[in-house]
């Protein structure tokens, strides 16, 4: 097992990001990598705001099982994306945390915290999944949207205010239009996007959809960060370098967006090799 650890601190604030990578994946790795990420949150004094989980088909419960006896009690304080790993050869826990961030419910489920500092905020998701009672992955898109819009609304936030989105989807290459067409029509409806393309400036977030199946039901996943207050909406770019527009085949992402963090500022970069 290697655990990669980086973190960042500026403006009296601290990122950490972590990673834990398996030699096996079986399931006494897992607890091991399990431990000792919450033992390098713990060194930090950090709280974890959003975990991703990526298991072998088939070993699920295993995991959970893992995870549940290294946290000791602290598993449902922390909102995670579980998400099958699929030919990869074991499970890679990619954790990222900030200290003294507000919790967020829906439904009573723990799905992301809020962070609050020089007048701006902050708010990042995870564990947002829609319910897998249809097949239809963009009405499930659509659930998973009012879903994010309710917490959103809920910390005083809008789309507007999202700078970086993650999709996790279930064979994404079946159904990318259709997704595209949901997101589409709601961002044009938010104002985010005019029907005949950007307008003056992009105002969507940055994005990436990756073809990796939520584990725990439903065909799709969404993460969120979002910011607002003074100066801290930053730039949305359409292009960058050789690339240009997505909204030119279709799909409403910005290349990249650039916004001011607790710990400065971040360049959130679009597209899945990214």
């Amino acid at each position: 097992m290697r655990l990669i650890t980086r973190s960042v601190e500026s403006l009296g604030a601290l990122e950490i990001y972590i990673s834990a990578l398996p030699d096996t994946g079986s399931p006494a790795e897992a607890r091991e990598m399990f431990a000792a990420v919450d033992a390098a949150v713990a060194s930090h004094g950090a709280t974890t705001c959003r975990e991703r989980v990526f298991v072998p088909e088939g070993q699920l419960a295993e995991y959970q099982a893992a995870r549940t006896g290294a946290y000791n009690g602290k598993s449902e304080r922390i909102p995670t994306d579980w998400l099958w790993a699929g030919a990869a050869p074991g499970p890679v826990g990619g954790i990222q945390v900030h200290a003294n961030w507000q919790p967020l419910r829906f439904n009573g489920a723990l799905v992301g915290w809020t962070f609050r500092q020089d007048g701006c905020r902050w708010l990042v998701t995870g564990g947002l999944t829609a319910p897998s009672s249809t097949d239809d992955g963009p009405c499930q898109t659509r659930t998973l949207f009012e879903e994010g819009e309710a917490l959103l609304r809920g910390a005083g936030m809008d789309l507007g205010d999202v700078a970086r989105t993650w999709f996790y989807m279930d064979h994404i290459l079946a159904w990318y239009t259709p997704f595209n067409e949901v997101r589409n029509h709601l961002f044009v409806k938010r104002g985010l996007l005019r029907r005949g393309g950007w307008g003056d400036a992009p105002l969507v977030p940055a994005s990436t959809g990756m073809g990796v199946t939520p584990a725990c039901g439903g065909r799709v996943a969404l993460e969120l960060f979002a910011v607002d207050g003074p100066d801290a909406h930053g730039k949305r770019y359409s292009a960058a370098g050789t690339q240009k527009s997505a909204y030119e085949y279709g799909s409403a992402f910005a290349r990249a967006s650039e916004v001011h963090t607790p710990a400065g500022r971040t360049v959130f970069v679009s597209g899945t090799a990214a």
